[in-house]
């Protein structure tokens, strides 16, 4: 799975979590007062948590990984004696940075690295 399909997956989780929570909070005036008026509003809730959730990671992934190609992995800026780049590709949460950024362990972009080495 390419990034942009994880990424338009994230996404559109996020839309229909949103559309679920903001449907559920429409049909509360139906329901009257009780325990129904209750479940209905906490599952909206919920709802509208999960699809807010999932469009800030969605979108912060894309925006992180935009930042990654464009400015981090060039960056000679450097703290302690290592770059930036060098502490997520090396450090102790690489595995995270490079799914995270689907990137491979040298840094290069992992889609356009599967198309090369896979025509």
């Amino acid at each position: 799975m390419t990034f942009a399909n994880q990424s338009r997956r994230t996404l559109v989780l996020g839309l229909v979590a949103l559309g679920f929570g903001f449907g559920l909070l429409m049909l509360l005036p139906f329901v009257g007062d009780g325990m129904g008026a209750h479940v209905l509003a906490w599952l909206s809730l919920l709802g509208m948590f999960a699809g807010s959730l999932l469009l800030f990671v969605g979108f912060g992934r894309w925006i992180h990984r935009l930042m990654w190609q464009s400015a981090i992995r060039h960056s000679t800026l450097q703290m302690f004696g290592r770059t930036h780049a060098d502490r997520m590709l090396n450090g102790a949460l690489s595995p995270f940075w490079r799914w995270w950024l689907w990137i491979t362990p040298s840094g290069e972009d992992r889609d356009a690295y599967d198309i090369a080495t896979n025509p």
